[in-house]
């Protein structure tokens, strides 16, 4: 996925995407329809190509692009954050994002259960779908992530790139 060929990505991409080293700038929970499931949204620095060094460097680059992550009727989120993870101008940093069979049979035809698996984090949930909204194009950064004044504000917008 070196260059983005769509703003927006879904489930259906899901084998195709790696969110190793994902920076997270903000998490949002919006209240759906029904009130016991709702929309979660996660503000991310998504890496879309790790850039190898070219001679005589030897230090990786990459490109980086600020993205929304929105999964659709959310249920029975589980957040566990280590105390001591939390300094602020650090994102949180995302190692893996598993997604497997719901195990609530009643929901398991149209759900799956994910964990984001985290530096000093691991959020658990069950959701229905997904969809990854680039809000811009990448750019280059010789960081993971980019920087307050390079991104602006966290945001959960949900509005693509042109």
């Amino acid at each position: 996925m070196a260059e983005l060929d769509r703003a927006v990505w879904t489930d259906d991409d899901f084998d195709s995407m790696g969110w190793h080293d994902a920076s997270v700038h903000g998490i949002g929970f919006v209240e759906g329809e029904q009130p016991w499931l709702g929309r979660l949204l996660l503000d991310i620095d998504y890496i879309v190509e790790w850039v190898r060094p070219v001679p005589p460097s030897t230090s990786l680059s990459f490109r980086v692009a600020p993205a929304t992550l929105v999964f659709e009727e959310a249920i029975d989120l589980s957040l566990r954050l280590s105390a001591g993870s939390v300094t602020f101008g650090v994102a949180l940093q995302v190692l893996r994002l598993h997604r497997g069979r719901a195990r609530s049979e009643a929901l398991a035809p149209t759900h799956h259960d994910y964990r984001i698996e985290g530096a000093d984090f691991d959020l658990r949930f069950t959701a229905a779908r997904y969809r990854q909204v680039f809000r811009s194009r990448p750019v280059a950064s010789p960081r993971q992530t980019l920087s307050a004044a390079r991104r602006g504000l966290p945001s959960f917008s949900t509005e693509p790139f042109a």
